[in-house]
């Protein structure tokens, strides 16, 4: 038993050390199956990891491409890159560079949208480049010819563009239906249609008038004009005209003036004229009031839609100031105009808190008006609400068929009473026109009014072309700012209210300080400019105030070209350099000059033949737009450096200014 147990046991032993092996074998052979899935697994996994990468770089690709296309439109750069083999396409995700020879190719963006091949027209076209820059860059860059269309120069043709397109508005009909706007059409259209025989009711008006001062026909001229003298005459007349609105006025009434200086100069004017020449000029603003609606010279039929919206903007200046702000609504709501607006009011603050001459306290003083001068860009607020901008229009008189010039005269009188009586918000009043070409300063409120000509609204406003409005939007801007800081530095206005208004300001050391830069800025205007045979103060005044304007404009470049530039590197891919074709050899930078330039300088034709002609130290005040766009630029040390310009040429002098 035992044996037969013994040969079962190791027969059992014999079976299970076989299955083992098979066991054994088995499970290897699962192994050797597990390492080879694993393996598989490990590439499979890698292959998988490398396409996600890759789909990941893709689409951040694509992401930033629409990115930069939605701010600079169509780049050779992105045609080059989707047209190119595909690793080159790969390496430019990593922003890896395949050869030499792509690196070259990418100096610079090229964009070749249309617009943009029109626009580098229009830039190669303006420019002579038979003119050396750095010798003369507004002959350089001003040489637009007679035949082009140059309306994106000068702000009167700005402007120009801007009647325009109010004029196209008035003319459709179907906008005005239930419009709170409808009355300044009518009274246009009234004014269109005026007969022309008024100047005879005209007439008979200063007959009347001259029958109330008691003048007789039979006096000569000179005595009749004389016996206007006694202004005492007038009074009951004066009174009658006035009607109400005087015994009306109550509380503190609202008075707008544009400039407190030039109605204490024109009071103490009238004290030392004779009365004959004081009511001289008055018979000239009567029929320079009512010029539209007499003058047969204002009736050609090619400019009389202009004369009229003129009428109409002195008669209802807020109405078309609205239509002007509905047709370009789109531009001038742009946030990113606004943002460009901000940013250039805090480079300036930046760049006087690192002015070195500038003593703390005067410089303190100047940051904290700077922080509270408010800037009221394009149109009071009040206007993006339809129903307030109705409520303003109400209560107007109604424009009467056949009776142009009541109804101009009824809306006058009306809007002149409503400007005495009502008490506005000093936020939804609006200084000057919306055709006016320069800021509105109201230094009491602390209010700076910039018109739409700021911006160029007949211009390209895509992302891409605001950027080349920043040497437009920021000349005048920081110019207008800067001339607010320097009140109280010098006695600009002639009158020294100006200067005691400022005087807490500027310390005696600043000031001290302003004059030795003013004095270098002096220094480099021509003799011819500041030698005339016979100087008034009225020349006198006029030629500091071309000084300041010099100053404050020459200030102002550095600021605003450090904000372009951060602009342009902001909203780029690793790129500071872009460039229109048709005008391929102007830089980014350089074009920062050309288009401060362009914005400036006067078309040709504009242009008197025998200013043209004229010797260049004359034609330099001849032409104070000439003088304007090379003072500024000639004492920027950026530009010769942008324009490779040798020392001592024109635009390199050896002696620079500066304000900082």
């Amino acid at each position: 038993m035992q044996a037969k147990s013994s040969k079962l046991a190791l027969g059992q032993t014999c079976r299970t050390y076989d299955r083992w092996m098979a066991d054994q074998a088995r499970c290897e052979a699962i192994r050797e199956n597990r390492k080879t899935g694993y393996q598989v697994h490990i590439i499979v996994a890698f292959l998988m990891l490398l396409a996600t990468i890759i789909g990941a770089l893709a689409i951040l690709s694509v992401y930033g491409r629409r990115r930069y296309m939605a701010v600079f439109g169509d780049s050779d750069d992105f045609n080059s890159t989707m047209n190119s083999p595909w690793y080159r396409y790969f390496l430019r995700s990593l922003n890896i560079k395949s050869n030499k020879s792509t690196a070259t190719q990418e100096a610079f963006g090229l964009c070749r949208t249309p617009e943009c091949s029109r626009e580098g027209a229009y830039i190669a076209g303006a420019l002579n480049w038979s003119v050396n820059p750095c010798s003369d860059f507004y002959d350089f860059a001003c040489s637009i010819s007679t035949g082009s269309p140059d309306y994106r120069t000068a702000d009167s043709l700005i402007v120009s563009e801007i009647k325009s397109a109010v004029l196209k508005t008035l003319r459709q009909e179907r906008r005005f239906i239930d419009s709170p706007v409808s009355t300044a059409r009518h009274l246009w259209i009234e004014c269109m249609n005026a007969p022309q025989g008024l100047a005879d009711e005209v007439l008979e008006f200063v007959h009347y008038v001259l029958r109330l001062t008691e003048s007789s026909s039979s006096k000569d001229s000179e005595e009749q004009v004389r016996s206007l003298g006694d202004l005492s005459l007038f009074q009951p007349f004066v009174l009658n005209a006035l009607g109400d609105a005087l015994s009306n006025m109550s509380g503190e009434p609202v008075l707008l003036l544009q400039s407190s200086d030039y109605i204490n100069d024109l009071i103490e004017a009238i004290r030392l004229t004779p009365p004959h020449v004081t009511l001289n000029y008055l018979g000239y603003i009567l029929v320079d009031h009512i010029k539209p609606f007499v003058l047969p010279t204002l009736w050609d039929m090619h400019n009389r839609d202009e004369v009229c919206l003129d009428a109409v903007d002195k008669a209802l200046p807020r109405m078309v100031h609205y239509i002007a702000y509905t047709r370009f609504k789109s531009t001038l709501e742009n946030v990113a105009i606004r943002n460009i607006i901000d940013d250039l009011k805090h480079e300036l603050m930046t760049a006087l808190a690192k002015t070195s001459w500038l003593d703390i306290s005067t410089k303190s003083q100047l940051l904290k008006r700077l922080t509270e001068t408010q800037i009221h860009a394009f149109f009071p607020h009040w206007m993006s609400n339809a129903q307030v901008a109705r409520e303003f229009f109400s209560d107007l008189p109604d424009v009467t068929a056949g009776h142009a010039l009541d109804s101009y005269q009824a809306i006058r009188e009306h809007m002149y009473r409503t400007s005495l009586l009502d008490h506005f918000d000093k936020n939804d009043l609006w200084k000057g026109s919306v055709f006016d070409t320069h800021c509105s300063v109201d230094r009491e409120s602390g209010n700076a009014y910039f018109p739409v000509s700021l911006v160029n609204v007949t211009g390209r406003a895509t992302q891409f072309f605001l950027l080349f409005q920043i040497p437009r939007i920021g000349s005048r801007l920081l110019q207008c700012l800067f001339l607010t800081l320097l009140q109280g530095s010098v006695n600009i206005g002639g009158s020294t209210g100006s200067e005691d208004n400022g005087a807490s300001w500027w310390s005696p050391t600043a000031r001290q300080s302003y004059q030795a830069r003013k004095q270098c800025f002096s220094s480099q205007r021509p003799e011819v400019c500041d030698s005339a045979g016979s100087v008034g103060d009225v020349v006198a005044r006029h030629r500091q105030q071309a000084l300041l304007r010099e100053i404050t404009e020459a200030a102002a470049v550095a600021p605003v070209l450090k904000l372009y530039k951060m602009y342009i590197m902001s909203r780029s891919r690793h790129r500071t350099d872009y460039r229109f074709q048709n005008a391929e050899g102007i830089s980014t930078n350089q074009l920062f000059y050309v288009y401060h330039a362009l914005n400036l300088c006067q078309p040709r034709r504009f242009i008197e033949p025998s200013l043209i002609t004229a010797a260049s130290s004359a034609g330099v005040c001849d032409q104070p737009i000439r003088r304007r766009v090379n003072a500024a630029l000639m004492n920027d040390p950026e530009f010769e450096k942008v324009f490779g310009c040798s020392p001592g040429t024109n635009m390199n002098p050896t002696m620079k200014c500066s304000f900082y």
